[in-house]
């Protein structure tokens, strides 16, 4: 697959995200030495290549996608030495999706697994609606969760062109569906405002592209995202024990950013 990387037709999909090596720099920074990350969508690898050079076979990255692709991938990256990716598939029927492989997991007692997941999936209300839930379950306390495409939409796009109506409506083509899912989990949040990756003041838009991605980080776990400087967080009694002492200036423990 990765061969793929850089050649023609290929060309906006060969460069890695950005903000997942600036995650796993900050993450190591912090003294993570092991980090667990998520990648959900792999596109043709050209990020995931680049958080598995970072990464170096500490911790674990776990890949999530179509079964072929999954298993072409991680083939590649063994070929490279990279021994400690694991990849999750899942079949190509309608009502399948990642979705039901991050569900089992929850049901088999793992919750707060990564320190970042990086979602760049369906881009539809239908499927990642559900997978914030289910990441959001899955993300450690401090933990980093991400969407792209931002303000991406099927109508300026040619995937499913031919095809698309027989599965949504227009309003759906047209609307930019994973800004749905962050805008209704996200930013109705009264706990969740807008706040740049190197620290917790002021706004500060990150990106390749304008359109790309919003990331944000868990303050305590799941329900209790956040983008609120520390001195204004209001702690659930339960999610006490989990607090993080402090935010340092290369993790803060509390960030959104959209692009």
């Amino acid at each position: 697959m990765i061969e793929m990387i850089g050649t023609s037709g290929y060309e906006t999909i060969s460069a890695p995200n950005q903000n997942s090596t600036a995650v796993i720099q900050a993450l190591l920074a912090s003294g993570n030495a092991a980090p667990m990350i998520a990648e959900i969508g792999i596109g043709i690898g050209a990020t995931t290549v680049a958080m598995a050079t970072l990464l170096a076979n500490r911790g674990e990255l776990h890949l999530y996608n179509f079964r072929e692709k999954v298993a072409e991938l991680t083939a590649d990256l063994a070929n490279l030495g990279y021994t400690t990716i694991k990849g999750f598939g899942n079949t190509g029927r309608h009502w399948d999706s990642y979705n039901w492989t991050l569900g089992r997991m929850i049901l088999g007692g793992r919750e707060a697994v990564y320190d970042y997941i990086y979602i760049d999936g369906a881009h539809t209300f239908a499927v990642d609606g559900l997978a914030f839930v289910l990441c959001d379950r899955l993300l450690k306390p401090g933990g980093y969760l991400e969407f792209d495409d931002y303000n991406w939409s099927f109508a300026a796009s040619c995937w499913m062109h031919e095809n698309r109506d027989q599965f949504m409506t227009d309003e759906q083509i047209s609307t930019p569906q994973v800004k749905m899912v962050v805008d209704l989990f996200l930013h109705g949040n009264a706990v969740t405002r807008r706040c740049n990756r190197t620290g917790c003041s002021g706004r500060r838009p990150i990106g390749r592209q304008a359109m790309r991605q919003t990331l944000w980080t868990g303050a305590v776990g799941h329900s209790t995202l956040s983008g609120i400087r520390p001195s204004q967080l209001r702690w659930p009694s339960s999610a006490r024990a989990s607090r993080p002492a402090r935010c340092s200036s290369s993790m803060p423990c509390c960030r959104i950013a959209t692009r």
